[in-house]
């Protein structure tokens, strides 16, 4: 993976994908977001292991 890094997309040409880098535009906008898409799934592994 790392010596293809320079070879990956850093962004991409349309939304979602592309990436301002402009706090007071992102901070109003992703709050708004979803980024439930049905696959991706978010866990805390610390917590899985406790319980």
């Amino acid at each position: 993976m790392r010596r293809g890094i320079g070879r990956l997309p850093k962004q991409g040409d349309r939304e979602p994908w592309i990436n301002s880098q402009n706090y007071y535009l992102e901070k109003d906008t992703l709050p708004e977001d979803s980024f439930e898409d049905g696959v991706l799934q978010f866990d805390n592994p610390k917590r899985s292991e406790a319980g």
